[in-house]
């Protein structure tokens, strides 16, 4: 292996071509075509292309203003994305590049607050230091793709799963596909089968979380855990819950203990034995109920909601198929995290010659 004294440094106004193409309406998408790239990846179709060959792209407006995006071949590519042409330059090579790019920190180059933007010469001026060898940037670039590959189908084993278990859980949850005579399962509000308790004694004491700790701070919301703290007063350690935003409906179930951030948050959990509550959870999604006030509802609308339950037996069967897919999906999702994580750290060591492969 050879030294990274052979590297060369140059800006990235004299590697590559930088522009901005033409921006077309999205009044003149079509259903078929060619795929349009935008700001945020693929936008739309249009019925021509403007470039046949793929290309590297930062994004060059908005909010996700330097994020790097890879096309695919014979695509329209708009002016809110800097190309970054390199295919007249035989020195460096194509897929080495896009990683060599995906890897910089634009930060410096984005001005503006209301519109964040990157324009052309602060980009040309940015300097990226690569191996002067085609071949170790093919080595470079191959490993990189491998370990994406990795990433790919992992990704695809998700959704995969996700869909499958969509499918299946359905009929199960709707007595569609149930063991018994769907006739005969109980119709029964959510208030009646549900208790709720009120989060006061669960809430943390502070607005700043840790990004480690021994209890995580929860939402009910998409991003579920805020942050984590060690404070062990007031840790909701039952057994199961399902965590509910009184506001927005939107619910998780939780079987470990936590603290939470908002009073706005509900614990509903199980009124008698004879209830599974995970599948009360994945069976209260399927319910329709939309929010059109800024109000609590648990108590005035949703808890009235109405739930088909099957015997004991056959939620507890529901349960652990649920159950099943779930630990499919997690050991995927540690997959993945494992593989995206190894990525960042092949990156960071194989685009500044850290570790060389050649």
């Amino acid at each position: 292996m050879t030294s990274s004294s052979d590297w060369i440094t140059s800006p990235l106004g004299k590697i590559a071509e930088i522009y901005q193409p033409e921006t077309i309406p999205a009044s003149k998408f079509a259903e078929a075509g060619y795929e349009v790239y935008g700001a945020n990846g693929i936008v739309g179709l249009y019925e021509r292309y403007n470039h046949a060959t793929w290309q590297t792209l930062v994004t060059c407006r908005g909010s996700t203003c330097g994020t790097v995006n890879k096309t695919s071949n014979y695509v329209w590519i708009t002016g809110n994305a800097m190309v970054l042409n390199i295919d007249k330059n035989q020195e460096i090579d194509k897929l080495f590049f896009y990683y060599l790019i995906a890897n910089q920190d634009f930060s410096k180059c984005i001005t503006g607050t209301g519109q964040p933007q990157i324009v052309r010469e602060p980009l040309r001026a940015i300097e990226v230091r690569f191996p002067k060898e085609l071949s170790e940037q093919r080595a470079i670039a191959e490993a990189l793709s491998d370990i994406d590959e990795l990433i790919s189908i992992t990704k695809n084993a998700i959704s995969k799963t996700e869909n499958t278990k969509q499918s299946i859980l359905y009929p199960l949850l709707t007595g569609k596909n149930s063991k018994s005579n769907v006739a005969n399962w109980q119709q029964q509000p959510l208030g009646e089968i549900l208790e709720y308790e009120q989060p006061t004694k669960y809430l943390v004491n502070t607005n700043e979380h840790k990004d480690s700790g021994k209890y995580p701070v929860l939402t009910a919301g998409k991003t579920f855990i805020l942050g984590y703290t060690d404070d062990e007063y007031g840790v909701y350690a039952k057994e199961e819950v399902i965590l509910f935003d009184d506001f927005t409906t939107e619910k998780k179930y939780v079987d470990f203990p936590f603290k939470v951030k908002s009073s706005a948050c509900k614990m509903l959990t199980s009124r008698t034995d004879a209830i599974n509550l995970r599948f009360v959870f994945e069976a209260m999604k399927l319910l329709k109920f939309q929010p059109y006030d800024h109000k609590r509802y648990w108590i005035s609308e949703y808890s009235k909601l109405v739930l088909p339950l099957p015997e004991k037996n056959e939620q507890d069967s529901i349960a652990e198929v649920i159950k099943d897919f779930d630990l499919k999906l997690s050991l995927l999702r540690s997959e993945l995290e494992k593989y995206e994580w190894l990525k960042q750290g092949m990156m960071n060591d194989l685009l500044t010659g850290k570790v060389r492969l050649v």
